[in-house]
């Protein structure tokens, strides 16, 4: 995209860069407020905590100034690439409004993949596209339109989906994002690249509004339409610092930038498919996780990972220069940090994979704790609550309890999915007098034998602890019970 850099300097990026601040200060509150008002964006494991609409401010903040700023300078832009300006803003708004419905509603993998790509394809058609690729000569290779469509879509939807998977922490995808987009903000600058520039300011202002609400303790968390929306901007301003590149490594600058939450996402997809778990299925082997494990507090996690990634954006920085010799001790940093990152992720999944003593120890105790409530439960709602806090600690991902009562007591949580290997028990409930009833339950099946046969051992237990429970509230409900317990042989 062809700007007027000197245009730019220095009221329209102060323009975009205040003006992005002030409604990110402004505008993150009032979010907050209506999403609680009106019940929306905290749901399934974060109820009750702060609302996941954060991104709606955030992607407002970003925009609106940017937009504003092209409308009003005509002479920064071509006409051509306004209405290019016009239709990246478009799609910025449908990922936004994805994130929105998975935040208040939910949806399946396959359909943020289906949009995701969708919107990919799109972003390729109006001309953001990798068009080229440089080797250590610096000659450029022209790629093929089928190849360029290809590794453009795989590009952003990669970087969209990385961006989502890091927002694990209170402030860690919005500082690693502001890390990320300064970089590109900087590139833009060497390469006179005024439209690079122009977008790194307006969300650098928004990024910084918004981590005012966001860092820990978080009034308000981006949730997916926040987390969905920078993925989709950087990974778009990073194809646009490529276009004016043709030295070595150019298209590797962006990946450098985005080092760590790209890095984050391929050891989660290799631990997954280790595991032989849906690549798409959450877990909590993620880097910021194995951090806390470590010992280190949420704050302190995230302050290290800021620093991750500063280092690698200072090595993206350095690869740009001309000098060889910076060149040079750039390569030797960025393979150092490459290969401490990669001896902690394998050295976190050997600890996992060998600490199976350890977590059956944990889960003994977890077990003994979850057993000791259901047995005290005072009423059966409370004796089903207990009960169901035990069984997903198993991995449980569909569960029902039936009694057998003269009216009807039936409760029931989750649904098995297509994302789930699962492995189906149907446990009577014998008591003494009385067949109390049946529990189903499906849980989720592992590689390990050892780890899905201790798991089946422990959901029998919390059955155990159910008929316990029942025996117990017997006097109070043995009225209700119409299946008198057979005589044993």
């Amino acid at each position: 995209m062809t700007v007027n850099l000197p245009a730019l300097l220095p009221w329209p990026l102060l323009l975009a860069f205040v003006g992005a601040l002030g409604l990110g200060l402004a505008l993150t509150p009032l979010v907050e407020r209506a999403a609680r008002d009106f019940g929306l964006g905290a749901r399934g494991a974060h109820a009750g905590g702060p609302p996941r609409l954060g991104g709606i401010a955030l992607a407002l903040a970003a925009l609106v100034p940017t937009a504003i700023t092209l409308a009003f300078g005509p002479e920064l832009i071509e006409t051509s690439e306004g209405i290019r300006a016009a239709g990246l803003l478009g799609l910025s708004l449908v990922i936004v409004g994805l994130g929105i419905v998975d935040d208040v509603h939910g949806t399946t993998p396959a359909q943020k993949l289906w949009v995701q790509t969708t919107v990919a394809v799109a972003t390729w058609a109006i001309g953001v596209r990798i068009e080229r690729l440089t080797g250590l000569t610096g000659d450029p290779m022209e790629l093929a339109p089928w190849l360029s469509l290809l590794i453009t879509s795989i590009w952003i939807v990669g970087v969209t989906n990385a961006m989502n998977l890091i927002d694990g922490l209170d402030g860690l995808a919005a500082g690693v994002a502001l890390v990320a987009v300064v970089t590109f903000g900087a590139f833009g600058w060497l390469d006179g690249h005024g439209l690079v520039l122009l977008v790194a300011a307006g969300l650098t202002g928004a990024l910084c509004g918004f981590l005012v609400f966001n860092w820990k303790p978080a009034r308000i968390v981006m949730g997916d339409s926040g987390s969905l929306f920078l993925g989709y901007v950087l990974a778009v301003v990073g194809i646009l610092c490529t276009v004016k590149q043709y030295t070595a490594f150019a298209v590797g600058l962006p990946i450098l930038a985005l080092g760590l939450p790209i890095a984050d996402t391929l050891f989660a997809i290799v631990r997954r498919v280790r595991r032989g778990s849906p690549v798409t299925e959450g877990d909590d082997g993620h880097v910021h996780h194995q951090l806390v494990r470590g010992g280190l507090s949420e704050r302190q996690a995230v302050l290290a990972l800021y620093g991750l990634a500063a280092v690698l954006a200072a090595v993206a920085l350095a690869f740009r220069a001309a000098h060889a010799p910076v060149q040079a001790l750039a390569i030797g940093v960025a393979a150092l940090v490459i290969g401490v990152v990669a001896r902690f992720f394998r050295k976190g999944v050997q600890r996992e994979e060998s600490s199976v003593t350890l977590e059956s120890a944990q889960e003994l105790v977890r077990r003994r704790t979850l057993s000791r409530a259901i047995r005290d439960s005072e009423n059966v709602d409370a004796l089903w609550d207990n009960a169901l806090r035990a069984l997903l600690a198993q991995g449980v991902v569909e569960a029902e309890l039936e009694l057998f009562t003269k009216r009807p007591a039936l409760y029931q949580f989750g649904r098995k999915t297509r994302r789930h290997r699962v492995a189906t028990l149907v446990i009577p409930l014998f008591g003494d007098d009385h067949s109390f009833g049946v529990l189903r339950v499906s849980r989720r099946t592992y590689l390990d034998d050892m780890l899905d046969r201790q798991r089946e051992v422990q959901i029998h237990v919390v059955a155990e602890a159910i008929i316990d429970a029942l025996d117990a509230l017997g006097p109070d409900l043995r009225r209700e019970w119409v299946v008198t317990r057979l005589p044993r042989r």
